[in-house]
């Protein structure tokens, strides 16, 4: 499978391998996406986008997967267009990141449980988003009720509502590379029941360009889930537009991005040779962020707990110094974990199927999805 993470930014594609127990990733690009070929999420320009895919797909392909057999590795040294259409990798998903996606988990009362017709169609009709624009996506949530939730009869579900334009241009892309659109998930729907089943207790800062998940999972029920409109945009627009890393250039955020991996844009006293004054520009840029999740702490009473340990992951979690920076800030042990991996297991995408064009969520390949693999060590 071929898979797409859409940001604001930048868009990453992965190449994606896949048995019935695990799932490997074994080559990957990325490739910066201007305002006028992707605009929050959304892909405004399908041919171009298209093309971009292309272009870097040839120059930019790096493998991950040291285990490949010569044919493959042949394979994605000299790969084209032409020959990813012969291949097995036929399928096309999308990862999306996008302001206008609205994901919420809730529960309904009712004698039937949400994956049931009647009962999707009850939960979208009472959702308050315009039905022309938007595509409703409703799934029974595996969250654990308690006594008086069970008593009362509800039923958990969660639901996405995907703007149609974001569903439509994915699909063109995969029509325009002669590829089968599978389907789209967004970042939100990552950090779910599932999630806090497998990972158990684990509290997780998902930083991305212009959107923040925020997650605390205890004993593998969701104790905190929220969506902060903050990323770190402000930071890599403000480097490029200040030369800090050299001559001004508007298309430059996957180099950015490259430059701050290694350099320390936050912790004073760590950058030798180099000039300081432009970290308290950059701190600026990011604090909005720390103090929502400052706020998001006290509400847990984060600083009473024994084991103060948060996760980062997300485009942001690999800026050099963040987990100096935010260990400081946030008074706790501060540790990143592998950013960009997508990895195919338990769940589903979004299309839409049929002649009415109904919203649905699918399993394709027996159950897959996208969700990011946490590297952890």
């Amino acid at each position: 499978m071929l898979c797409i993470e859409i940001g604001s930014q930048i868009a990453k594609v992965y190449f994606i391998s896949y048995t019935k127990r695990k799932s490997q990733i074994d080559a990957y690009f990325q490739f910066d996406t201007p305002e006028d070929i992707v605009y929050d999420g959304a892909i405004c320009n399908a041919v171009v986008f298209s093309r971009l895919l292309e272009d870097n797909m040839k120059k930019n392909c790096m493998i991950l997967n040291s285990k490949l057999s010569n044919k493959k590795f042949t394979f994605f040294k000299n790969l084209t267009l032409e020959k990813l259409q012969k291949s097995a990798y036929k399928d096309m998903a999308f990862l999306v990141h996008s302001t206008k996606i609205i994901a919420k988990n809730d529960t309904i009362v009712s004698t039937r449980n949400a994956n049931n017709r009647k009962t999707k169609q009850e939960i979208i009709k009472s959702f308050p988003v315009n039905k022309k624009m938007y595509s409703v996506f409703v799934e029974q949530d595996r969250k654990k009720l308690d006594k008086e939730e069970k008593k009362n009869g509800e039923k958990p579900y969660s639901l996405t509502a995907v703007p149609k334009k974001i569903l439509e241009e994915c699909n063109e892309v995969s029509r325009k590379l002669n590829l089968r659109f599978a389907g789209i998930n967004v970042v939100e729907n990552m950090y779910d029941s599932d999630f806090a089943r497998r990972y158990k207790n684990i509290t997780i800062i998902d930083i991305g360009m212009k959107k923040t998940v925020f997650i605390d999972v205890k004993n593998k029920e969701i104790v905190k889930k929220k969506v902060i409109m903050q990323g770190i945009s402000e930071v890599v627009n403000s480097l490029i537009k200040h030369e800090v890393f050299g001559e001004y250039d508007e298309g430059s955020c996957c180099r950015i991005l490259e430059k701050i991996k290694r350099r320390d844009c936050l912790n004073h006293g760590t950058d030798g040779e180099y000039e300081e004054d432009y970290k308290d520009l950059v701190i600026r840029k990011i604090q909005l962020l720390i103090n929502e999740i400052q706020d998001v702490l006290k509400e847990l009473n984060f600083d009473k707990r024994e084991d103060r340990k948060i996760f980062i992951t997300g485009v942001g979690s690999k800026m050099c110094g963040i987990e100096k920076f935010m260990s400081k800030i946030l008074e706790a042990d501060v540790k990143s974990v592998h950013e960009g991996v997508l990895y195919i297991e338990e769940g589903k995408l979004m299309d839409l199927e049929g002649d009415e064009k109904t919203p649905v969520i699918k399993n394709i390949h027996s159950n897959t999805s996208f969700v990011r693999t946490l590297l952890f060590g």
